[in-house]
């Protein structure tokens, strides 16, 4: 900690981003700037007795952000708090000093950030306070009517997103919407669940329930069962990982055409047999790719298909069949016609009552010599015995697949559950992925899942439309 900014009074490092406290000297604020803090944020009033006189051009003439949100002290506001949660977001990931006269706002303020952006337990939150002052009463009022959160819509998540992940996602929130995480408080009040795997009890836990975000594509056939319970409750889902996903089966087509983990485990064993005796591997510039599926993770492999020099194909389940500039668009009656022509089938569809077992035998006989199938959709779209059977055969050249049969019913399990009831790690021509498509660590890429829920929790606190609502009778 730099000990050049301890003297100032009731100062409190938060994070290495953050500090807060009182009222600064004019000296205190150019050790501020002296420690790389790039924002100064003031919550006093001009008219206020402890102002600093002429804070702002000191300020600025350090080379700093100057903002002020002049807070009464005998009268804080819930718009004072909204104008305090926007310029938080404004500056996420700035180096950010917060003060007014005596960190008495501020770390009421800071505790009320922390729990209805941060999802933080009020009791977390408050200690913070309370090792600085203990609230006056209309204080006290004050934070009691925001954590109330009358204007403001609750959403809960049940497994909470990462500590960055979450700050993200607090920054492009809009000011409007308060976030609980883990186990829901009793009574429960929340308004928006996000959760991948609901069960009875949570979405029967609040009253308030309206609308349930799924953090990734597709929705699980038990959801939408569990769904018909709950009429009230709006459904949508995620497309953060779309971009992950497309990459994913784009990485398949790829190895599995080009048979790319033969010769990796030839070689490994020193064996050069394959240079000499080739691998019949396809050649995919020129051809033509089939796309089951013509959502966000469809239209990101169609743009990759292109690049490649590929023809693109596509079903679509809605009546939009519109062609883009990407792919010529068919509705989902044209499967038979179109499926001669796929010289690669790549598939991104939920598992739906109308999608299990879509492609069986006779879809897959349809398909020219030498195609490749690539599935990162639900692994019953396509029959599992059937694909075995092609893939043996030579119906299919190759395949590779990202989702499956059988899963672990928990990790301890992960170790030694077969994905199939055929034993598809015995082919040279399948490439295998234990359904990692969609996660990608790359901070960009953890980003993105938040900036898509964000996309729709935005929406529902703002009254509007939200995108991605899935009709749970039809399944998308």
């Amino acid at each position: 900690m730099d000990e050049s900014l301890t003297p100032i009074f009731n100062f409190r490092r938060l994070s290495d981003r953050l500090i807060t406290s009182g009222l600064p000297s004019a000296d205190e604020l150019r050790a501020v700037a002296g420690a790389g803090f790039k924002v100064v944020i003031n919550l006093l009033p001009d008219d206020d007795e402890e102002t600093l006189p002429d804070e702002r051009a000191t300020v600025e003439a350090l080379g700093l952000t100057y903002v002020q949100i002049p807070v009464v002290w005998t009268r804080p506001t819930h718009d004072d708090l909204i104008a305090f949660f926007e310029v938080m977001a404004q500056h996420a990931g700035r180096p950010l000093y917060v003060h007014c006269a005596a960190n008495f706002r501020v770390s009421s303020f800071m505790a009320l950030y922390r729990v209805l952006r941060l999802g933080w337990r009020v009791e977390d939150a408050m200690a913070d306070v309370r090792a600085i002052w203990e609230p006056y009463d209309w204080w006290q009022a004050f934070i009691a009517r925001e954590l109330s959160a009358g204007e403001m819509l609750r959403v809960h998540f049940t497994s909470p997103p990462d500590a960055g992940q979450l700050n993200h996602l607090a920054s492009i929130l809009d000011p409007r919407t308060a976030l609980s995480l883990g186990n829901a408080a009793e009574p429960a009040t929340f308004e928006v669940l996000v959760d991948g795997d609901p069960d009875r009890a949570k979405l029967a836990a609040s009253p308030h329930l309206r609308a349930l975000i799924q953090p990734f594509t597709g929705v699980p056939p038990e959801t939408l069962a569990l769904l018909t319970e709950f009429p009230q409750v709006m459904l949508f889902n995620s497309h953060g990982p779309a971009l992950a996903t497309a990459e994913m089966a784009f990485a398949l087509l790829l190895a599995a055409a080009k048979a790319i983990v033969p010769l990796d485990q030839a070689l490994r064993q020193g064996d050069w047999s394959p240079r000499f005796h080739p691998i019949p591997t396809v050649l995919l510039s020129g051809k033509t790719a089939l796309l089951l599926g013509y959502g966000a993770i469809g239209r990101h492999v169609a743009r990759m298909c292109k690049g490649m020099g590929m023809r693109t194909l596509a079903l679509r389940r809605s009546d939009d069949t519109g062609s883009d500039e990407l792919a010529e668009v068919f509705p989902a009656s044209s499967l038979h016609e179109l499926l001669p022509l796929a010289d690669a089938l790549i598939i991104s569809l939920p598992l739906t009552e109308e999608t299990r077992g879509m492609i069986g035998a006779k879809e897959l006989s349809l398909l020219p010599k030498d195609s490749v199938l690539v599935n990162v959709g639900r692994g019953p779209v396509v029959d599992e015995g059937a694909l075995f059977e092609a893939l043996t055969t030579g119906v299919l050249s190759a395949a590779g697949l990202d989702v499956w049969y059988t899963y672990p019913e928990h990790e301890a399990r992960s170790g030694f559950t077969s994905p199939s009831a055929f034993p598809f790690g015995e082919l040279d021509n399948v490439v295998l992925s234990p359904h990692r498509g969609g996660l990608a660590y790359e901070e960009d890429a953890r980003f993105a899942r938040m900036d898509a829920l964000a996309e729709i929790i935005n929406a529902l606190a703002r009254g509007e439309s939200p995108p991605n609502r899935v009709d749970p009778e039809r399944g998308y």
